[in-house]
């Protein structure tokens, strides 16, 4: 704008001083040839409209400091952003990590967000709680379905628990596994003891491979 505006005083002035007793001096501008851009008659009328010119022109010319600045801020916010104890995690002990500055403007911004990715917008926390081995089912712990439907339906859980009982649920805490996601407890498999059940060789290659398999893909001998 300052630039638009020096400049199109200049030009008028400039304009203006070109006229002697009514003779143009710089005969190689042709004034004969003057237009409403170019008139040294009326001076300020071309002044206004060669400012309005130059504001559309160097409006595209951002000065370069500008840019600097708002990387400068982007960087800060960034920082800011890694030191929010508000965004600490404190069950994986992770804090905030801003991998670029170049989103920052656009933080609160989202209001809906659809998806179908498990795992993604969720903690994918799993727990090893029961399973089924050969047509056997293993594991005396409650699950989090179990327990949610006994509460709606007001129905007693598997094992004989009562919902909402306080001292049956750490009873089940305290017997499970200090082993974070591991909440298996069937003392048929445990301690050794599945080396006694009728389908022990099952057993022990289930357990192979879910420790060695990242996925488990059964097959069936259709014959």
């Amino acid at each position: 704008f300052l630039i638009a505006f020096v400049g199109s005083v200049v030009f008028g002035i400039t304009t203006k001083k070109d006229l002697k007793n009514g003779i143009m001096k710089r005969w190689y501008l042709k004034p004969d040839d003057s237009n409403v851009f170019f008139n040294p008659k009326k001076s300020t009328i071309a002044a206004l409209l060669h400012f309005l010119t130059a504001l559309m022109l160097y409006s595209y010319l951002i000065p370069i400091s500008l840019y600097v600045s708002i990387e400068i801020v982007k960087v800060l916010q960034s920082h800011f952003i890694n030191q929010d104890i508000e965004m600490y995690y404190e069950e994986a002990d992770k804090p905030a990590h801003a991998r670029t500055s170049n989103l920052n403007e656009e933080l609160g911004q989202v209001d809906t967000i659809l998806s179908d990715k498990t795992g993604t917008l969720t903690c994918n926390s799993m727990e090893f709680i029961k399973c089924s081995v050969a047509g056997t089912a293993y594991g005396r712990g409650i699950t989090e379905v179990e327990r949610a439907m006994a509460k709606r339906t007001g129905s007693p859980l598997p094992n004989g628990f009562v919902v909402g009982d306080e001292e049956n649920e750490e009873n089940v805490t305290e017997t499970g596994s200090g082993i974070k996601g591991f909440n298996f407890k069937d003392d048929r498999i445990m301690n050794g003891n599945w080396v006694h059940e009728p389908h022990s060789d099952v057993i022990q290659k289930f357990f192979q491979l879910l420790a060695v398999c990242h996925t488990v893909i059964p097959e069936v001998d259709e014959e």
